[in-house]
């Protein structure tokens, strides 16, 4: 106690008081000084030092935040803390700081002082002198000592006096060396986001315990049989120490066999780290794996990284499990085949700003309920049902999937409540105060007469580039022969202009700029962008009718697992997720094709990619046949005729691809006849020469693998025969595009490219449909069709889905006019958008008429296509026109007004920080933890001026049933996208009440709700310009609020949340009254047994109607047998089979249940 040490050349007592009183803390330390080492004692941690930010300033008492320090020593250890060194930020009061330690033992895991065992305590006393921002240290006058549970500690730090320190967010190498202090929140354990770190030292002394020796798996193979290679040096066979790290990574598999019959290990973690990519996998098969500490499933950022399977026996989590929530990218999934999952602490799955997850169940009822001892967090994270063939469920049962103390967040792709189906079984899905269960539902009838469907999707093809469009360079023999076998179209659309949108439009039969889709998935995009997984898809319908499917190709929807084909509908996946890539061969993960989930390097041989896609889909072909009679959907997504041209260049070895002898050969076509081609972008005549000619060898190899598919149905009696095939491509030909892989394709005489005008040359595509036992050949339909249509097409292709599997898209059904010339409502319209109201155009066709906007701000211009189909001649000007230029542009801001604002590949767009949004058809459920609100915002396209009044309607439910007191779900209105000025519509869960709040004056009015409405309810919003005020109601409260500040034309919208999780959908204008507002026509009996009507909204309501009916108008029920059409711009066709004998029945829409 009397020794002394030397400090910046001053000599001080080294604990002075040493007969039992405090500590004093002194300033000046020095990283790598012997202050705090008097007696030799370790530094633990040596960082102490003064950069970085101010904290807040506490009040004496509990400061908000602990330490926690991580590797200190080995398990079991003997530790005796002997000092601290902490930056201070002025530290004006005198005060006694108490350091109260905690163990937050193996797993690492602290959860809150009041859950944690306090092992000891020491003070220091502030003196008040010392006032200067500085790093200051104290020796413990009575050091803490204890045996360690794990490897590191937690200290909670509480003052007599106010106290500041310095934080910061430097979380990498740092000045100094050994442990980083990071900052959790001390009642919970949360980790800081904020300036996570505050640089500390850390003395004392650790003897004895057990390191933690981390054992990675140096290839795949059984647990037991693995030569694990130990950071210690050596390998280990036959087992791991009690606590042993287990690493899986670089696409390495291990199977748990049961041998040892148990084994405990410390920690295991399924993914390297992002310096060795690749999935990690683990099988339990049998015996009892127990983790005394954490897993961690997805380190690195590589795709479909990592997986844990139960299929059998138990593994048993003694700490937390962690799925998908190490770094921005990275995705892990559980998948339960049979065995036991138990979790003591809390499981986690998926988390916004880093990954996403699956939780995968295989025969719901027969495999173990999930256990989970503490909080179930869903992040990013999706649910999944498999079956075998013979699964079988009885409607009615309850079938709890996952159990746990309590439960944040619900899976992304079903709600609560929801009806859905996985493969061909039915349920609803209900979250439980401790669990999760579904409810088995009656599965939709089988039928025999379902043909098998197979959709060729090509990729960037011209629309000039065909024989079958009149140019003999570009030969197709095999499609042409099914055009003349069945139907082409000559005014077949998609629903956007580039790759991506137009496979989400495609895949769901909804426009895709419903649920936040505009413009292409940008390369730099963050992983939680894709395709809405709560959006319901075409191959999920066809499951539910008993359908087998297959996918084949290039993807493009999203690239974590939770938008990966195999959670997307399909049974069978062979493809890449990327955009495009070479056709030879390729080594980057994300071009690599996944045989489902797993990367098949092996694959790349050097086979032209359209020949193993060929192949690929072949070989399903052959499988279907040899295991079932039941139907099956392939979706064959061609990479061709994408960039790069390079279908002349194989690898090196390789022969010249044999396209072009046959191009010669068989066609007469060779270089020569490619010469002089038109120069439409300015390369040399040479270049543009070369790869037209490379071009029809692409488009060849193309059409010899769809003949390769045909041959194939061919073999087997009967199939070729019942099953039918439709050629579509994706977008217009790219030319030579350097933004959007140009190919050199050409799509004249249409006006324009792949890319964002929505001139027909981006959005016009070759089309043909071919079904032998169903459609007579050679037909050749005009009629405007859009790619949204064959969803609905491929549902209804016998004539005998069921209602509930058809309504909800935006397509219609095109059998009747392929098989009986019934033609389209001619009141249908198509319509088109690219990125938001600035993407580069807007289009909307009816019949031969189409309005066309040059986003942004261009006035709309007409066109007759049926003797303009190159869009050059304007009519709007004509005066005869006017009312038909405002009839067509009505429909389409009816339509626009139920898109979701585009979340990605837009201008014009802000998302404010720690806003989860996830987007669903006609709006956005956002999540947000802090109490404040933050924002999402996007501009009208048609600002609304304070010179008239005005009527905005939305609906708006929470997620679940009880809040806290911050909770909140907001519109704002703005003439800019400055938050804080714009007119906030606050509905106060928290408080029962609504607000409005004038951000610009900082008035604010409220008003209490009657009742909380759960389930999503309409709100108003009108603004009357003769008193100036805006009135808002919902829950049975109305809140009046005069608009001063001088607002200009409100040019902004914005959806916003603090504090929980809820939904709210697009803003629907109305002429006044509510949501439900419309106007019917041809009501009557539309068929025998059918009654029919077709209504049309002023604005088109955000959800798709919803059937009910009722035999008194005492109580309305769901009706699952009426028929819903969408026909664009807020007109719907209404068909309900009326009841026999009954007198009379009553129908109504609901326009607040999601479908």
């Amino acid at each position: 106690a009397g020794a002394k040490l030397s400090v910046a050349g001053t000599a001080v007592p080294n604990n002075p008081g040493g007969t039992g009183g405090d500590g004093i803390f002194y300033s000046g330390y020095v990283i790598g000084s012997a202050a705090l080492v008097p007696s030799g004692e370790t530094l633990f941690s040596d960082r102490a030092g003064v950069g970085g930010n101010d904290s807040s300033t506490f009040a004496a008492g509990a400061v908000p935040f602990a330490l926690q320090y991580s590797g200190l020593w080995n398990v079991g250890a003997n530790v005796t803390l002997t000092g601290m060194a902490l930056p201070l930020r002025t530290p004006t009061d005198a005060g006694i700081l108490t350091f109260d330690f905690y163990d937050p033992g193996f797993d690492g895991s602290f959860t809150g002082t009041s859950n944690e065992v306090l092992i000891g305590s020491a003070t220091g006393t502030l003196q008040a002198s010392l006032a200067a921002a500085d790093a200051y240290y104290v020796n413990f006058v009575t050091p803490v000592s204890f045996t360690s549970l794990g490897t590191g500690v937690v200290v909670h730090i509480n003052s007599n006096a106010s106290i500041r320190f310095k934080v910061t967010s430097e979380t990498g190498a740092a000045t100094g060396t050994g442990a980083q202090a990071y900052r959790v929140n001390a009642d919970t354990g949360a980790a800081y986001a904020s300036n996570p770190v505050m640089k500390t030292s850390l003395a004392g002394n650790a003897t004895g315990g057990t390191p933690i020796v981390t054992n990675t798996a140096p290839g795949s193979g059984n647990w037991d049989e693995v030569a694990w290679q130990s950071s210690a040096g050596g390998t280990n066979t036959g087992g791991l120490n009690d606590y042993d790290t287990a690493v899986i990574g670089q696409y390495r598999a291990i199977t748990y066999r049961g041998i040892p019959a148990d084994e405990i290990i410390g920690t295991l973690n399924l993914g390297q780290d992002v310096a060795n990519m690749g999935q990690g996998t683990l099988n339990i098969d049998s015996g009892t794996l127990t983790v005394s500490g954490n897993l961690n499933a997805g380190r690195s950022t590589s795709a479909n990284d990592s997986f844990l399977y139960a299929n059998g026996g138990t593994i048993s989590i003694g700490g937390n499990a962690e799925f998908g929530r190490s770094a921005e990218g990275c995705d892990g999934s559980l998948i339960v085949h049979g065995g036991a999952v138990d979790v003591a602490g809390d499981l986690a799955m998926g988390g916004f700003e880093q990954g996403g997850s699956m939780l995968r169940i295989h025969n719901p009822g027969s495999s173990p309920t999930v256990d989970v001892g503490g909080s179930l967090i869903l992040g990013r994270c999706s649910l999944d049902l498999t079956f075998d063939d013979g699964y079988t469920h009885v409607p009615g049962t309850s079938i709890t999937l996952v159990t746990f103390a309590n439960r944040t967040g619900q899976f992304l792709n079903f709600r609560n409540n929801q009806v859905f189906n996985c493969g061909p079984n039915r349920f609803r899905i209900e979250y439980l105060a401790n669990s999760i269960q579904i409810v088995s539902l009656a599965n939709w009838a089988p039928s025999s007469s379902r043909p098998n469907i197979i959709l060729l999707f090509a990729d960037d093809q011209g629309y000039a580039d065909l024989r079958l469009h009149g140019d003999a360079h570009y030969p197709m023999p095999e499609l042409e022969t099914l055009a003349s076998n069945g139907a082409r179209f000559t005014n077949a659309y998609v629903s956007a202009g580039v790759c991506h949108p137009s496979r989400a439009g495609l895949l769901t039969g909804i426009s895709q700029q419903r649920f936040g889709i505009g413009g292409n998935l940008p390369s730099t995009a963050p992983s939680h962008d894709g395709m809405a997984t709560a959006q319901q898809t075409i191959p999920r319908r066809l499951q539910g009718l008993g359908y087998h499917t297959y996918g084949i190709g290039k993807w493009h929807l999203g690239d974590t697992v939770e938008f990966h084909p195999n959670c997307r509908g399909f049974d069978h996946w062979y493809g890449m997720w990327s955009g495009s890539r070479s056709y030879w061969t390729v080594a980057a993960e994300g071009t690599v094709f996944q045989d489902q989930m797993t990367p098949d390097f092996a694959s790349e041989d050097g086979t032209y990619i359209t020949d193993r896609i060929g192949n690929k889909a072949v070989d399903f072909i052959d499988s279907h046949v040899a295991a079932t009679n039941d139907p099956f959907f392939m979706y064959v997504s061609f990479t061709a005729v994408h960039a790069p041209v390079d279908i002349d260049s194989p690898p090196s070895g390789q022969p010249t691809d044999p396209r072009y002898a046959r191009l010669s050969s068989e066609f007469g076509l060779d270089a020569s006849d490619y010469q002089n081609s038109p120069r439409l972008y300015g390369q040399p005549q040479a270049q543009v020469d070369k790869n037209r000619h490379d071009l029809a060898a692409m488009t060849l190899a193309l059409d010899e693998n769809i003949g390769k598919i045909v041959e194939r149905l061919s073999a087997t009696p009967g199939l070729l025969e019942n099953t039918m095939i439709v050629y579509l491509n994706d977008n217009g030909g790219a030319g030579f595009s350097s933004s959007f892989g140009g190919n050199y394709s050409y799509n004249d005489p249409l006006q324009g490219i792949k890319g964002g005008s929505m001139r027909d040359g981006s959005i016009k595509v070759p089309c043909v449909v071919s079904w032998p036992n169903g459609l007579t050949g050679g037909q050749v339909i005009t009629t405007p069709v859009t790619a949204l249509d064959f969803g609905a097409t491929f549902v209804n292709a016998a004539g005998d889905a069921p209602a509930q599997a058809r309504n909800g898209l935006d397509g219609l059904d095109l059998m009747p006019m392929l098989t009986n010339g019934i033609p389209l409502p001619a009141e249908r319209a198509l319509t088109w958008r690219m990125s938001g109201v600035t993407g580069g155009g807007s289009a909307i066709r009816v019949g031969d008429w189409k309005l066309w906007i040059d986003d942004p701000g261009g006035s709309p211009k007409l066109y007759d296509l049926s003797n303009n189909i190159d869009e050059n001649n304007d009519l709007s000007g004509v005066p005869a026109n006017a009312g038909l230029v405002e009839e067509l542009l009505n429909r389409f801001l009816s339509w626009e007004a139920s898109l979701a604002p585009p979340l990605y590949g837009a201008t014009g767009i802000l998302l404010d920080s720690d806003l989860e949004r996830h987007p669903f058809a006609g709006g956005l459920r956002m999540k947000r933890d802090a109490a404040s609100l933050a924002w999402l915002s996007a501009p009208f396209r048609n600002a609304l001026p304070l010179s008239k009044d005005f009527h905005l309607r939305f609906l708006a439910r929470p997620s679940e049933t009880t809040f806290g007191t911050d909770a909140e779900l907001a519109y704002g209105l703005g003439d800019s996208t400055d938050r804080g000025q714009m007119i906030r519509a606050v509905i106060d869960y928290g408080n029962s009440q609504i607000r409005l709040e004038n951000g610009r004056s900082g008035n604010m009015v409220s008003a209490a709700m009657s009742s909380i409405p759960l389930d999503f309810s309409e709100a108003r919003l009108d603004f009357d310009t003769i008193t100036n005020q805006l009135t808002f109601r919902f829950g049975g409260g109305t809140a009046t609020l005069l608009l001063d500040g001088g607002y200009g034309a409100i040019s902004h919208y914005a959806f916003g949340a603090a504090a929980m999780e809820g939904e709210l959908t697009t803003l629907a204008p109305t002429a006044g009254g509510a949501l439900g507002d419309a106007q019917s026509s041809k009501v009557g009996m539309a068929g025998p047994g059918l009654f029919g009507f077709d209504v049309r909204f002023g604005g088109e309501p955000p959800f798709a109607p919803a059937p009910q009916r009722s035999v008194d108008l005492n109580g309305f029920s769901d009706d699952p047998t009426a028929l819903i059409e969408n026909l664009g711009g807020g007109h719907y066709q209404v068909t309900y089979p009326t009841t026999a004998g009954a007198v009379r029945e009553f129908f109504r829409l609901r326009l607040d249940q999601p479908r």
